[in-house]
């Protein structure tokens, strides 16, 4: 007995062309798949990239936060005529905050940039709290040196927070993200 049976009186042609639409709908199915899983990396992608002007300017930043920390210990410690430094770099702060402030409207899911905005604000007003102790006298450096890493450690946290809202993670472990953003660049 053949399967086939019913298909005796086909011509050649009608079978080519059978299998010839099998095959079609076979490769169809996988090249669909593929497909959609591209359109998927796409949208991660435009993600990333609408997220890469907050990650500069909160990577922006935190460098200005470094220089801060660096000129203020050296104005509270060995070099007293290195204050109006410390505190002009205390503006380049604030200006750091305010770019990134604008940079959190450019195209973020809204509900990252608000916490993004939160995490701002807060930082805004520890800086200038920091910023006016530093201009009064009020701090020595240890104090100076332990507010400092606060406001450090909260940028890296909103930092990462960001990184890991907008899917610019290097590793899934938000912990060792940093270790490898720093072994590459070095």
């Amino acid at each position: 007995m053949s399967f086939l049976k019913f298909s005796e009186h086909w011509s050649l042609r009608t079978r080519l062309a059978i299998v010839a639409l099998l095959a079609l709908l076979l490769g169809l199915a996988p090249s669909a798949m593929l497909l959609r899983g591209y359109a998927a990396e796409q949208a991660t992608a435009e993600r990333q990239h609408r997220a890469l002007p907050a990650n500069r300017a909160w990577l922006a930043l935190l460098a200005r936060l470094q220089d801060h920390r660096g000129l203020a210990a050296e104005a509270l410690s060995t070099q007293p005529d290195a204050k109006p430094a410390a505190l002009a770099a205390a503006d380049a702060v604030q200006a750091a905050l305010k770019a990134l402030d604008a940079a959190l409207g450019e195209g973020i899911d809204p509900a990252l940039a608000t916490a993004q905005r939160e995490r701002v604000v807060a930082l805004r007003g520890h800086a200038t709290e920091l910023a006016a102790a530093l201009a009064q006298g009020g701090l020595n450096p240890p104090k100076l040196l332990a507010a400092q890493l606060a406001v450090a450690q909260e940028g890296f946290d909103a930092l990462a927070e960001l990184n890991a809202g907008a899917g610019l993670l290097l590793d899934a472990e938000a912990a060792s993200h940093f270790s490898i953003e720093a072994g590459l660049q070095s």
